[in-house]
């Protein structure tokens, strides 16, 4: 839920003018506020999905006032977003009011609309992109401050305040992360064509082993880390995206900081977790955090896998970028995986194959993209669209040459493991499927098959994802 102040402000009189902001939602917001919106200007999305507006409301007197109205027109009637959406406001308005003096800097809560999943929060000053700092003093003085807040919230009594939409802070541990789990794998069954082996292989290990009870239930923002805070004078200014925010293990966040520098990169995470820890953070147990770091993947990529797959579920935002996303975080849950399970996994050796006689087709797209399309488009959505549509084109070049080959390799693979012959990709994969639900195959077999083909489709995308293509988790320690 992105709050960033910009200084190029500038206001039509006309409040739908310069935005798409549904009318509906302009008119409850000013029946909630008792507030006129008098000026409109449309801004960068809240998040990977949520649209984003800068509003100006008079009110009887004529005293004015700036908001920043974070919006989601396309997944407005998703049930799930709508149980996210009332932890968010809950916690919004706790950390706006009772929990005020806790230290933890958040936009002040104005109004809320469950209908357009949309928040109206105070216009908080600071910049959300953290790679802009390039003095090591400063870059360390906002992430310090970042980690005393996130340790200031962990040490909220979550008891001392009933929260709307969260489960009973005195549920089981264990019993909260299994339950979790479970959704996880019925959402993941249920909402994919063809689920994805890995993802199967990760929850099967994750129930197994969840680790003991911590000494106590905290607050959990759920998606900590750069782009969702804003920073300014060496000060974290206010906390963004609330939207993955429940009741955990403390380590779930500083995992969650571990998944967010994978590509977008903070301080040293050695050096981030004594600044935790010296704030008065729970004492950092690192199994935990691996642990917590593949949860937390998995929960990502089953809702992306859905958005890139499933007829049923609304499109991502921008395919090619999700998709780029998507892979790299595949890898590194091989590796994570590996590295819990104590795996050693067999590098893959991918076949060379010549370019086709269509290849032209594809570089001639990517060069009308690059040369005609891109430069001429003045509008950020479609600029970002069209930078997506440049990446899949790159991708589909490198289906064109080897997706025949790949699909050779793996039904070969999966045929040999199962010891039967597969001619189709689909059933294959549907096959070994089953085999992990049922527990037929070696999980270290199965995660060697998973490996091989997310190393091929790695390779498929490689250009298009750049440094992406080689991402790893950074040391722990």
């Amino acid at each position: 839920m992105p709050n960033r102040a910009k200084t190029d402000t500038t206001y039509s009189d006309d409040p739908s003018a310069e935005s798409s902001v549904p009318t509906d939602l302009l008119v409850s917001l000013e029946e909630v506020t008792g507030h006129t919106v008098i000026k409109i200007t449309s801004r960068s999305g809240g998040g990977a999905s949520r649209e984003g507006a800068e509003l100006v409301l008079s009110d009887e007197s004529g005293e004015t006032y700036t908001g920043y109205l974070s919006y989601d027109t396309r997944r407005k009637n998703d049930p799930g977003r709508k149980v996210n959406f009332r932890r968010e406001v809950s916690v919004l308005g706790a950390l706006s009011t009772a929990w005020a003096d806790r230290g933890v800097r958040v936009p002040r809560l104005i109004a809320s609309n469950e209908d357009y999943l949309a928040t109206l929060c105070d216009l908080v000053q600071g910049d959300a992109n953290f790679a802009l700092i390039k003095e090591d003093e400063l870059r360390n003085s906002v992430a310090s401050d970042f980690m005393s807040q996130l340790a200031d919230l962990h040490a909220i009594d979550v008891s001392s305040h009933t929260l709307d939409g969260f489960d009973d802070p005195l549920l089981s541990h264990v019993e909260r992360v299994s339950s979790r789990i479970d959704g996880l794998r019925s959402e993941h069954l249920e909402n994919t064509p063809i689920p994805d082996t890995l993802i199967l292989l990760a929850l099967e290990w994750l129930e197994q082993h969840i680790p003991p009870p911590p000494d106590r239930i905290v607050l959990v923002h759920g998606d900590a880390g750069p782009a969702n805070f804003l920073y300014e004078n060496g000060q974290v200014t206010a906390h963004l995206d609330w939207e993955l925010v429940r009741y955990g293990d403390p380590m779930e966040d500083l995992a969650m900081l571990c998944i967010r520098n994978l590509f977008q990169p903070f301080m040293p995470l050695p050096a981030a977790f004594e600044a935790y820890t010296k704030a008065g953070g729970a004492a950092v147990d690192l199994d935990r955090v691996r642990y917590y770091r593949l949860y937390n993947q998995v929960g990502f990529m089953i809702s992306s896998t859905a958005s890139l797959t499933s007829a049923e579920r609304e499109d991502p935002a921008v395919y090619g970028m999700n998709l780029v996303f998507s892979t790299a975080h595949m890898k590194v849950m091989v590796e994570s995986l590996a590295e819990l399970s104590g795996t050693s996994l067999a590098p893959n050796e991918v076949e060379r194959v010549p370019t086709t006689a269509r290849t032209k087709s594809f570089d001639v797209a990517l060069n009308d993209l690059k040369r005609f399309v891109l430069p001429n488009l003045a509008d950020q959505q479609a600029a970002a669209k069209a930078k997506g549509l440049a990446r899949l084109v790159k991708w589909w070049s490198m289906i064109e040459r080897y997706g025949t080959c790949f699909d050779r390799q793996e039904l070969k693979e999966v045929s040999q493991a199962l010891g039967t012959e597969f001619t189709e990709i689909e059933l294959a994969r549907l096959a070994l499927n089953q085999a992990v639900l049922e527990s037929s195959l070696d999980p270290k077999t199965a995660l060697q098959l998973c490996a091989n083909r997310v190393a091929r489709e790695t390779y498929l995308l490689q250009d298009a994802m750049g440094t992406f293509a080689t991402v790893s988790y950074p040391p722990l320690e």
